[in-house]
């Protein structure tokens, strides 16, 4: 290969199994500098963003060079249904992917300090149909953290702007034009609710946003002591899952807790690994916990029982998020001279076909704990 030449970046889609049996690979992307961000679940299949650099291969669909955000929705099958890239006064980086209900889908083409940025809503062959600039003095006093769809009618697109150790949302609408501020926002429904959640005084900080007087739920977790919310996901009912770093008899743990719309503590697990990233599933919930030198996916039901745990996944995830029958992490790989993103699809194992006898969730729990993966916690507000 000559000294000059690109080398091939590829995206690989790997299926394996909980054990970690290979069953599927497929290589995506062209001979330039490609790489993928973020994941979301769109249907039964999965939509990605990020960057690239290339012009042939699975982005032969550009007629310009030069790098832009890539999107590429995949099916079921890891099958690529299509790629759109863009690229517009150095705005390079796809971000925030999300399906709306409408089969359209949502991305944030920005820069890559996300301080100027463009929201793109997409039909379902991947062509534009809505570009809306996001004015760049909307951020003049603060900087932009995160864009999130906030609403799945309207649409609506919230961005996150941190100002000093405060925190305002403002929420746009189709036209860009400002419908609300808010104080303080980690995550959203789709259903136009808004909260925050967050590490206080040792334990977990919730504040939703209803536009009213909004008082904060602050949960300790006994036994343990947070010290910081690394994800946030919230539910139709308005509960909120989080994960994130405790620490708990001197040592460094993880910790995964949903909590419901009246500030109740529904379940919280202390884990061995600091939990980074959780997504929707199936089945309930999915949670990815890392410690730089090993890491692990756990699958609970919406109650919080236990239902399997895969260890040997892939270390630093970028983000996951729920296919069919499990859950994709997505995580970059390779050197700077041939970077390499992989897709990669933990299942459950399956379960037996012949009839056995229903093992408690208590008892499930507890099996696990006496292996010291997971040890079920209490809170109070």
């Amino acid at each position: 290969m000559h000294a000059g030449k690109r080398v091939l970046a590829v995206f690989l889609l790997t299926m394996l199994l909980a054990s970690g049996a290979q069953a599927q690979s497929r290589a995506y992307g062209g001979r330039g500098e490609d790489k993928l961000l973020e994941i979301a679940q769109a249907g039964n299949g999965l939509l990605a963003v990020g960057m690239t650099a290339s012009d042939d291969g699975d982005l032969s669909v550009r007629t310009r060079t030069g790098d832009a955000g890539w999107a590429m929705l995949l099916d079921e099958h890891g099958e690529r249904e299509w790629s759109y890239a863009s690229a517009h006064t150095g705005l390079a980086r796809m971000i925030a992917p999300a399906a709306l209900e409408d089969g359209r889908y949502s991305l944030v083409l920005t820069d890559e300090a996300a301080q100027r940025a463009e929201w793109i809503l997409l039909d379902g062959a991947g062509k534009a149909l809505m570009r809306t600039p996001l004015q760049p003095e909307r951020a003049e006093d603060g900087m932009v953290m995160q864009y999130l769809l906030t609403s799945q009618d309207a649409p609506e697109l919230t961005m996150l702007l941190r100002e000093g150790n405060a925190l305002r949302a403002v929420t746009l609408g189709e036209s860009g034009s400002v419908l609300h501020e808010r104080q303080g926002m980690a995550a959203s429904n789709g259903l136009g609710m808004l909260a925050w959640a967050g590490a206080y005084d040792g334990g977990i900080e919730l504040l939703w946003l209803t536009g009213e007087d909004d008082e904060p739920c602050r949960i300790a977790l006994e036994g343990a002591r947070v010290a910081a919310v690394c994800d946030a996901l919230m539910q139709a009912d308005g509960s909120v899952l989080c994960c994130g770093e405790a620490e708990s008899g001197g040592e460094v743990k993880g910790f995964l807790a949903r909590i419901n719309r009246e500030g109740e503590l529904l379940f919280a697990h202390l884990l061995p690994l600091v939990q980074r990233h959780i997504c929707q599933t199936e089945t309930g919930f999915a949670a990815y916990g890392d410690s730089g030198q090993e890491a692990q996916l756990i699958f609970t039901d919406e109650d919080g029982g236990v239902l399997d745990m895969a260890d040997g996944v892939p270390v630093d995830v970028l983000d996951i998020a729920g296919v069919p029958g499990g859950a994709a992490l997505l995580t970059h790989s390779g050197g700077r001279r041939q970077p390499q993103a992989v897709v990669t699809t933990v299942l459950l194992r399956a379960r037996a076909e012949e009839e056995t006898e229903e093992v408690p969730e208590e008892t499930e729990i507890a099996a696990l704990e006496d292996a010291g993966q997971t040890e079920m916690l209490t809170g109070q507000t």
